[in-house]
């Protein structure tokens, strides 16, 4: 899946486990957390030093999460400048946490947005 609009979240490279987390927008206006772990938590606890993941929510849902995280969007507001303000958004929500991609599923559920987890 290619994000158009793509925001890092957590990028740590020195620590025995790499770990990456970004946030974007898919072609199709999906909205998606995307995660790759590298190195010894993965290779602990699944047996292979890589661990990737997905967390997507719908375009159909793309509206009420733009709404609850900033606000109605203003009518001659451009989608280029709402998706930019929304990734900025997520991004001030889980900056700092150690947790991202378990914060996001909590806040999701929590606000009763349904979402998808991938993983390999």
């Amino acid at each position: 899946m290619r994000l158009e609009h793509k925001k890092t979240i957590r990028n740590v490279e020195d620590a025995p486990t790499k770990v990456y987390v970004s946030v974007g927008i898919s072609s199709d206006d999906e909205f998606v957390l995307e995660g790759q772990e590298i190195g010894e938590g993965p290779e602990t606890h699944f047996g292979d030093s890589d661990y990737e993941y997905w967390i997507t929510v719908d375009a159909a849902h793309l509206h009420r999460l733009t709404e609850l995280l900033i606000g109605r969007m203003r009518p001659s507001e451009k989608p280029r400048i709402t998706r930019n303000r929304l990734l900025d958004a997520v991004h001030g929500l889980l900056k700092g946490s150690d947790t991202p991609s378990s914060d996001w599923m909590a806040w999701l559920k929590e606000h009763d947005i349904p979402y998808r987890f991938f993983s390999y």
